[in-house]
């Protein structure tokens, strides 16, 4: 009231400069009150900034650390890999070798363990029972054969007739209706022959 008073006693001119002087200060308070608002717009701006190029940042290194222990990972597990195949091909070239050197030393020793270990009555017993189940022999069978041929007649239900005249690799087994000519050599050849096939299978497997 004391304000509005004390204005009435101005003169227009000083009127005039209160009201510029009012306007200006007006104004300074909007200028000063933009000028804040921008710098916290700016501030808030800034901190944006700062955390979106942080976590960028932050994003690529991890990316980087990630695609680092990745690339280690897999370098690690291709070389554990590799060495196992490594170890698997050693392994089997070594038991390829084993074995050949055992191949090669049974080739060997063959000749000599069938010589002393094979019972050869026993098998001519065998192929002659053989031939004759295989030729259905029955009745009265007469086998005739060299003296110096001997086979195992335990297991043969037959007449054995001994004649040196014979060769030693002929076996004649006949009845009163069928006369069978056997080859012992031959037979026992191919007895041989199978039991290398069966052997150098198994190795082959």
């Amino acid at each position: 009231m004391s304000n509005f008073n004390e204005k009435k006693h101005l003169s227009a001119s000083e009127i005039s400069i209160l009201n510029i002087e009012n306007n200006n200060i007006k104004e300074s308070r909007e200028t000063a009150c933009n000028i804040l608002l921008s710098a916290r717009k700016k501030k808030h701006q800034i901190k944006a900034n700062i955390r979106r190029r942080l976590a960028i940042r932050l994003w690529r290194y991890r990316n980087n650390i990630n695609t680092h222990y990745q690339m280690r990972f897999n370098e690690k597990i291709n070389q554990s890999i590799q060495l196992l195949l490594d170890t698997q091909n050693a392994e089997r070239y070594l038991f390829l070798k084993a074995i050949e050197q055992a191949q090669l030393s049974l080739s060997r020793a063959l000749p000599e363990l069938l010589a002393k270990r094979i019972d050869w009555p026993q098998i001519l017993s065998e192929i002659i029972s053989d031939e004759i189940k295989k030729n259905k022999l029955n009745g009265d069978i007469e086998i005739t054969k060299n003296e110096n041929l001997i086979i195992n007649t335990d297991s043969i239900n037959a007449t054995i007739t001994n004649d040196s005249n014979m060769d030693i690799d002929t076996i004649v087994m006949e009845n009163q209706y069928i006369r069978i000519t056997l080859s012992p050599k031959k037979q026992i050849e191919n007895a041989l022959a199978n039991f290398k096939l069966k052997y150098n299978t198994l190795l082959d497997e």
